[in-house]
Order: C-alpha cells, then structure tokens, then sequence
C-alpha cells in the first residue's frame, strides 16, 4: 500500500510541472500573393478547440494596437480564416488583420476540463501588410497549472522583415527599368522542437509585441498546435499498470 502511495505522489507531481523543450525558429516570406509555408492549416489549434479566454495587457503611456477600431477584434486571430493578403481594405470593418503594437496578449487555455494542461508541439503566427508592417518581433512565454500566473519565457523571435518580392520591368518607349515591387508582404514564423513538445502541462500562453515595424505589425492569424496533457487518472491508471505488469514478470522469475 506505501508503495503504491509513493507512485501517486511522483505521478501527481509530475504531470503538472513546466517542462520545455529546444526551440527551432523558421521563417517564410513572400510577396507575389502565396501563402508563406505553403499551404494554410488549422489542425489541432488549441486557440480554437481549447480557449477559455484572452487577456490584453497594455503598456502605460503605449498603444496596445496601431488602430484601435475595429482591429480591437482579437478574435480574428484564432478564427481559421487566414484572410486577405495585404493592405487593401484591411482597415475597415472586414478587416482580416490586427494590427499589435506595443502590448502582450495573453491566451488562457481551457483547465477546466484539462486540469493537467496542455502540451504544445508547434507555434505559427501570420501577417500581412506592405513591406513596411508584415515583419515580425515578439516573445513567446508559457505558465504551468502549477503556477497559472507565473510565465517563463519559451522563445524570443528577433525582429526580421521579408525580402521575398518580384521584380517589375517597365517600359515607356524611354527605355525598360525595373524595381522591386514590396506593395503585398506576408510573413510566417514557425516555432518548433523537431525532437519533441515545446512545452508541457502549459495552462497560458503569452505573445509580448514590441511595437516592431513602424508602430505594429499586422497580423493574421495564431496557431497554437498541441494536445490535452492525460489526466492525472489516466497516468495514475498507468502507474498502476506498470506496477502490475512488473509484478507478474517478477513472479515469473520466482522458482
């Protein structure tokens, strides 16, 4: 009975404390109206499956967004529609975009019915704008079940700007010139652990925005893409199967 005691406690304890894994950052650009990365996927997104709710934390004396109205929206971020490319129409009410300057979005996942957390495996953030705002600069900080409303930081992106664009040539009877065309930008940071989660039992997860890019950049969509962490029955459960299984081989061993 003690033996069986001790396994809980170690269980217990376990699934609920913060571990994080190695960080791989990747980067895509374009500038001709191709998704940056390919194709646009939502799968596993927990901002959308796994949300509880979303906490805007200002900066005394900043602007939290680069237009307050409508982009204030924050929902646009998570909704499984990656939107239109650009700047065009972007800053009316059928905006796709939120344009984040210098303010931390906090995104509060669903423990209630996952008491053990989150475990999360990728992290990609889209934008679009001209040249001039679809760069992207942010830090990304997670907290345990343990300890909701302490966040460590998993990974800073530094600053970085497309240069993926066409070149136009032009001719008006003087002679053809070409120039760089860098009106449509879009951006996709892709962080990941190519061996592993990112992080574990992770409860919240928080976007710091530096006001990178002529006072904010205009995003498009979050990804968070993870998986409810087992319950801790369900790793009790196999403890507990383990032990029983270690036992019947050792009474096989017995003479």
């Amino acid at each position: 009975m003690y033996k069986i005691s001790k396994c809980f406690c170690v269980i217990a304890l376990a699934s609920i404390e913060l571990s994080m894994g190695s960080v791989t950052e990747f980067h895509y650009g374009t500038g001709d109206g191709a998704v940056p990365g390919g194709v646009f996927t939502t799968g596993q997104n927990l901002l959308q499956t796994s949300l509880a709710s979303v906490t805007i934390i200002p900066v005394a004396g900043q602007d939290s967004f680069y237009w307050n109205t409508p982009t204030r929206d924050t929902t646009r971020l998570y909704d499984g529609i990656l939107g239109n490319m650009g700047n065009s129409g972007q800053g009316g009410s059928d905006s796709n975009s939120v344009m984040l300057n210098v303010v931390t979005l906090q995104f509060n996942l669903d423990t209630s019915n996952n008491p053990t957390g989150f475990s999360l495996n990728e992290i990609k953030t889209y934008a679009s704008w001209d040249s001039g705002r679809s760069g992207q600069g942010y830090s990304v900080k997670v907290s345990t079940v343990q300890a909701p409303s302490v966040f460590n930081l998993l990974y800073k992106v530094d600053d970085w700007n497309n240069t993926q664009f066409p070149v136009i040539t032009e001719d008006y009877g003087m002679g053809s010139y070409s120039y760089t065309d860098e009106s449509l930008s879009s951006t996709l940071t892709v962080l990941t652990n190519p061996s592993g989660s990112l992080a574990d039992n992770v409860a919240s997860v928080q976007f710091v925005f530096n006001g990178y890019q002529n006072g904010g950049s205009a995003y498009r969509e979050f990804q968070v893409l993870g998986v409810p962490e087992p319950s801790a029955l369900s790793l009790l459960a196999f403890g507990l199967g383990g032990l029983a299984l270690n036992r019947r081989r050792r009474s096989h061993l017995l003479p």
